[in-house]
């Protein structure tokens, strides 16, 4: 199913206020079908909680609440930087923090930053997942107070040079 249907089917099917910013992306991730839809959507009309629903139908839907993903983050420098993350898949939020420098056609860079994104700064896009990144938390950037040598070779960049994050699913391997 689409994203679309998904989302068509739960504004059809399921009272507003049991409804979430966060259901439908959910559901879409975790590949259901109509028939497990319309299992969720009674439920959730009774008041139950996605995670109660997921935990106790036995839908088939969730084995594992984690996921894996490759976080890649893109910077205006042209620095790009990936990392293996995992994720709630129900409660998705992530804090991030990085002290690297890189070597790029211009020279050293440098950042040195962390934040938060909460579960409000992920936008799940059909097969795409971003941060928000007006919506991301408690940013701390180093490098906005540093003060380098004179004869320093890196440029100290800041954490306003980052334009995206995105995060791809990381291939599931079988071990035999």
């Amino acid at each position: 199913m689409t994203m679309n249907e998904i989302n068509d089917y739960i504004e059809d099917c399921v009272e507003p206020q049991y409804i979430t910013d966060s259901l439908v992306p959910l559901l879409y991730r975790l590949g259901t079908n109509y028939d497990q839809l319309n299992a969720i959507a009674r439920e959730l009309n009774l008041g139950e909680s996605i995670e109660n629903i997921l935990k106790y139908l036995n839908l088939g839907l969730l084995d594992e609440r984690y996921e894996y993903y490759d976080m890649t983050l893109t910077f205006r420098t042209g620095v790009t930087y990936t990392k293996r993350i995992g994720l709630d898949i129900l409660y998705p939020e992530y804090s991030f923090g990085m002290n690297q420098t890189f070597n790029t056609k211009t020279g050293r860079v440098n950042y040195d930053f962390s934040f938060h994104a909460p579960s409000e700064a992920f936008v799940f896009d059909n097969d795409q997942i971003m941060f928000d990144l007006t919506k991301i938390t408690d940013k701390e950037d180093a490098n906005e107070t540093y003060t380098p040598d004179e004869d320093d070779d890196v440029t100290f960049a800041l954490l306003d040079d980052l334009i995206s994050v995105e995060l791809k699913t990381r291939e599931k391997t079988l071990n035999y």
